[in-house]
């Protein structure tokens, strides 16, 4: 039976609205004769920033490190905001400069003592739970993982330690293993490359814009990182591994394209 002309351009995708670049979120099929197309998931890779998304968000942990130095609430972002906040920032997470080095100029910033700042800094930075979970269950479902990561240092205090990361995910970026950081196309590349993933087949969820941005125009889908139990709804919807599979589905109109219908199937034999 030939397709009705209103459905005769169409595409399905997984999830229910992954972020920038959710078109394509599946390879689809042709099944029925209504124009339906029934999604298989395409996402191959994942890629995930550590701090505010594999950890706790960011911005509540900068509010608690001011209540526990005794100041002013947003001193630390008008400080990082600032020529020489920016530039510490940028010459650490390059490996020109150690944690030791950038504890001492962001210090000076804010007008208190240097000593181990950066684990002071990060007192309240917690593990995220259910996107660690679902890093978990990506890789054990076949797709191939990465953590991407602006380095933060190693010592005399490192944030990482306590993840195992290499455990965790297939590949594990620094910026400062490779003289290069986000949003720097650069190293979304070496990270594609290391994970052997074209960008099209690949979630990245981050919670700076800047880097999405870089992401999305490599071809990348994106999630914007801001809570943790969203973000790891969202891209367990998007990898396929929700309790249901949902479908989007959009048409071609003169203007681009519109979505049309929804519709939940559940997971079949196999798929979890």
């Amino acid at each position: 039976m030939q397709e009705p002309k209103h459905l005769s351009r169409m595409f399905c995708g997984g999830g229910a609205g992954g972020g920038l670049g959710a078109r394509g979120g599946a390879q689809d099929d042709r099944s029925g004769d209504y124009g339906w197309r029934v999604a298989r998931p395409r996402f191959r890779g994942l890629i995930l920033d550590f701090a505010g998304v594999m950890t706790t968000n960011m911005v509540e942990v900068i509010e608690l490190f001011e209540a526990r130095e005794h100041i002013r609430p947003e001193s630390f972002l008008r400080a990082w905001a600032s020529e020489e906040g920016q530039d510490l920032y940028r010459q650490l997470e390059l490996g020109r400069i150690s944690q030791t080095l950038w504890n001492e100029g962001f210090a000076s910033l804010l007008g208190i003592p240097d000593e181990n700042l950066m684990g002071r800094l990060l007192y309240f930075l917690d593990p995220a739970h259910e996107v660690l979970k679902l890093a978990r269950q990506a890789r054990n479902a076949g797709v191939r993982t990465a953590v991407l990561s602006n380095s933060l240092g190693h010592d005399p205090h490192d944030p990482y330690a306590g993840y195992n990361l290499p455990s965790l995910v297939d590949v594990v970026v620094f910026s400062d293993d490779h003289g290069v950081r986000k949003p720097d196309r650069a190293i979304f590349e070496i990270t594609l490359d290391l994970l052997a993933v074209p960008a099209m087949s690949c979630v990245f969820a981050d919670d700076t814009e800047a880097n999405l941005v870089t992401a999305a125009a490599m071809g990348m889908t994106v999630v914007h990182a801001l809570d943790e139990q969203e973000t790891a709804r969202r891209l367990r919807s998007l990898l396929g591994l929700a309790g249901r599979l949902s479908l989007y589905c959009a048409e071609e109109v003169p203007y681009g394209w519109r979505a049309s219908m929804t519709r939940e199937f559940p997971p079949q034999a196999g798929q979890r």
